[in-house]
């Protein structure tokens, strides 16, 4: 190979690199949307894992982003506030509560009603510090009784910011239906409303994490519901 082959080649190559480089941010995840339903792009979704030993549950989340209220008008979920790969500021300092959601939604109708201080238990299940585009959280692992094949803890997810703001922050597998091929193992629509997404860790007879099947969403769905106030979905998009 001659010199001026070699000098082509590799000039080829840089310029190969440089157009990928510019092309990445316009790559597409398949199966994977923001809440407003548009495909992400290349920042994809964000990542999460669940293991437990039988007696302590340790989830991990990175690529994080923040999200604001569900919006008034049906159907409408909340605006994205942040992406951490773009805007680490916002995250930096702050701290994530881990929600279980019950009779309350969230522990609170909006972000900003959620008490805190006055838990007692029923509403914070873990938190932690925002790390370099993760947090990590653990908790004592639940186990299904006699009476039940499996124990399922429903969840949301509560950023502190170092200034004292808060935000949600998103679900792993987020979709607009219960029934989408692209939605996450650990993910529910609450009464099927992509409004109002949960993140379901369910365990087994000894502890151990069980992915949600599309069985058990449905039947989650049922019981997982919007906060009370919450305006109803289009009956077509119940129906799906």
């Amino acid at each position: 190979m001659t010199k001026l082959m070699k000098m082509k080649i590799g000039a080829a190559l840089v310029a190969l690199a440089a157009s990928v480089a510019a092309s990445a941010g316009n790559l597409a995840v398949g199966g994977y949307t923001d809440s407003s339903g548009n495909v992400l792009s290349s920042a994809g979704d964000t990542r999460l894992t669940v293991v437990s030993d039988g007696t302590t549950t340790t989830m991990s989340m990175a690529n994080l982003y923040a999200y604001g209220e569900a919006g008034p008008k049906r159907l409408e979920p909340g605006k994205r506030q942040a992406w951490f790969g773009s805007d680490p500021g916002y995250f930096k300092g702050g701290t994530v509560y881990v929600l279980k959601l019950g009779n309350d939604w969230r522990g609170g109708k909006t972000a900003a009603s959620v008490n805190l201080d006055a838990d007692n238990g029923l509403v914070v299940l873990a938190k932690a510090p925002v790390g370099a585009d993760e947090v990590v959280f653990t908790w004592p692992s639940r186990k299904a009784g006699p009476a039940v094949k499996y124990d399922c803890q429903p969840l949301n997810y509560l950023l502190v910011k170092a200034d004292g703001n808060r935000a949600w922050l998103g679900h792993s597998g987020w979709a607009q239906d219960n029934t989408s091929s692209g939605i996450g193992p650990y993910l529910v629509l609450a009464n099927n409303d992509q409004r109002f997404p949960a993140t379901v860790v369910c365990y087994g007879r000894d502890g151990e994490i069980v992915p949600v099947t599309q069985p058990m969403r449905t039947e989650l769905a049922k019981i997982i519901q919007p906060p009370a106030d919450a305006d109803r979905p289009l009956a077509s998009a119940q129906s799906r």
